[in-house]
Formats: C-alpha cells, structure tokens, sequence
C-alpha cells in the first residue's frame, strides 16, 4: 500500500468521526495579509476549517486533501469553494488558472513535499 492510500485511509477515518473546529492561529495570522478575490491553494485542508475562514473573507479558495470522506462533506457543506481530493505533488500547475494574487497555505507536514516539487516547477 502507498504512503499515500494509508495516510488517505487514516484520515478518511478520521474525517468520518470529526467535524469543522475553529481556524487555526495560522489561518487567523493571515487575516490582514488577505484581500478579496484573492487566490489561495490550501494544501491538506484536512475537515476545511481554514478553508472556510479564507472564504468569509472573500478570497477564492482551491483546498486539496487525500481524503475523500473530508472533501465530500465539504463539498456539499461549502459549494462556493473548490475542494479536490488528491496528492498536491501531482497536481497540474494549472489548478489555479491564471492571473496573480496567489497565496499558498500549507502545515508544516506538508513543507518538504512543497519543497520537493520544486524540481518540477522550477
């Protein structure tokens, strides 16, 4: 099994018995820096809490996490903000689509595979 299909299987678990909880003290940091139609790539959104906060404040949110059971529960919850499910180190570039304003927001779990995909972009 990979890295993968297990961590995507733990947090499908996970996700099924834990719900939204206030925006973490990252997302809340951010506050000031943000301005509408913003664009902003959450990476691991994990149950959307900081997903959600970025879009009440008017920016247009792309959130990606490995479980399925999370992203479905979104996507139903908040249909005004792009939710995929998926590894972000393969995802196309163009996720986004064009223009500027971008702003990535991601853990510390997530930092050296954002590192990592520094070959493939650059």
């Amino acid at each position: 099994m990979s890295d993968f299909n297990r961590d995507s299987n733990y947090w499908n678990q996970y996700y099924s018995e834990h719900k939204h909880y206030p925006p973490s003290l990252f997302a809340q940091s951010l506050e000031s820096k943000l301005q509408p139609n913003m664009k902003l790539l959450e990476l691991g959104c994990g149950n959307g809490r900081d997903s959600i906060f970025f879009d009440k404040l008017g920016v247009n949110v792309t959130a990606i996490d490995a479980s399925q059971t999370a992203i479905d529960m979104l996507r139903r919850e908040h249909p005004n903000i792009n939710f995929i499910c998926g590894d972000f180190v393969d995802l196309p570039v163009t996720i986004l689509g064009g223009g500027d304003n971008l702003t990535i927001a991601t853990l510390d779990s997530q930092f050296t595979q954002l590192m990592n995909l520094k070959n493939k972009f650059c």
